[in-house]
């Protein structure tokens, strides 16, 4: 399956694509069961596969990156050692051997190493954690084109809550946004 990405010249690119990557391992193993002789009815969690783990194989491009990421000062250490662990892997040991090496526990060598197979570096990096944003990106650009023009009724200038009546969103939501827009977080 992850050959079939990579000689396709892609990767798999989210959670949609990994959900069939999944849905198309069960069907593989539906079909060893029913097609195989001797195969009993009941489906267990890795019968009829191997349970190796992926191979890494890296381009001189994605070493570069990855030393790039274990070496940078500013890297967050947990991104620093999914790297490491995905350049350990690149030489062939197994999941085992770099757990011990790298005081992991074999389960979390082969959830990254898996996760780089198919996503590549940006499946490093994990997913965002936390509730998703409720107003994209073109509620900020009406906030904008808003702050443009002059305020309705006579006013001398916007207030939050004539800003959130013409957005049609909570006050605190329109304050949460001019925040981000005129004070944004620095690291």
């Amino acid at each position: 399956m992850v050959a079939a990405a990579r000689d396709q010249g892609r990767r798999c690119t989210g959670p949609a694509d990994f959900r069939r990557i999944s849905i198309l391992i069960y069907i593989y193993i539906l079909a060893k069961r029913l097609f195989c002789p001797g195969g009993s009815s009941t489906i267990r969690y890795g019968e009829g596969m191997s349970r190796l783990a992926p191979a890494i194989h890296l381009d001189p491009g994605e070493k570069a990156k990855l030393m790039c990421v274990v070496r940078a000062p500013s890297t967050p250490q947990a991104l620093a050692q999914r790297a490491r662990l995905v350049l350990v892997a690149a030489r062939g040991y197994s999941n085992q051997r770099i757990a011990r090496a790298l005081r992991h526990t074999p389960a979390t060598v082969g959830k990254w190493r898996t996760r780089f197979a198919f996503f590549g570096l940006p499946g490093l990096r994990g997913y965002p954690s936390g509730r998703p944003i409720k107003h994209g990106p073109e509620a900020v650009d009406k906030l904008r084109r808003l702050l443009s023009q002059p305020p309705p009724d006579g006013m001398e200038r916007w207030t939050v809550r004539s800003l959130a009546r013409e957005l049609e969103m909570p006050r605190s939501t329109a304050h949460d946004m001019l925040r981000a827009l005129y004070h944004p977080r620095r690291r």
